[in-house]
């Protein structure tokens, strides 16, 4: 279950910035407020939230549903199911080896949802970078000549009081 909990944990950080957009200091309490209310989430609700902030996707989606699935039935179902399994010393081996290959393939969804947040930022720090370059290469010198105006017409009035 650590491992489920801990793909919940990317999902949750991944969903809550996807959908943050701070505008002030204020905002800092409502990214806490909003990162809590997520944690109260059950998985299936976060995986449909991430589907629907972002593209995800195809064959990581199949493997968040594969993820799902596999965490509801450990929550839900599992010693119920193979009550019998742990108390058999021959059984114990199969579950222990079922049990770890389902840790692995929770932490291998967690390292992709985590790839996924890192593309989605690199492209976000692309898109700001293309801003900031267009204001230095288009913003920064219309401003210049602005200001440039600005004083030219200040020197005008001056020879005109004069």
């Amino acid at each position: 279950m650590y491992s489920a909990q801990c793909l919940e944990a990317s999902l949750i950080i991944l969903i809550t910035a996807l959908g943050f957009e701070p505008s002030n200091s204020d905002d800092l309490n409502q990214f806490d407020d909003l990162h809590g209310y997520r944690y109260r989430q059950p998985l299936g609700n976060l995986i449909r939230r991430l589907q629907n902030e972002t593209k995800v996707p195809s064959d990581l989606e199949n493997r968040l549903d594969e993820a799902l699935a596999a965490r509801n039935w450990l929550a839900h179902r599992c010693f119920v199911e193979r009550f019998i399994d742990w108390l058999l010393p021959t059984h114990i081996s199969k579950m222990t080896k079922k049990l770890t290959e389902m840790q692995w393939n929770f932490d291998k969804v967690a390292h992709e949802v985590d790839q996924l947040q890192e593309r989605l930022c690199q492209k976000a720090k692309q898109d700001i970078q293309k801003v900031l370059e267009k204001s230095e290469s288009e913003i920064i010198p219309a401003l210049l000549k602005v200001y440039e105006a600005q004083d030219e017409m200040r020197r005008n009035r001056r020879r005109k009081t004069t």
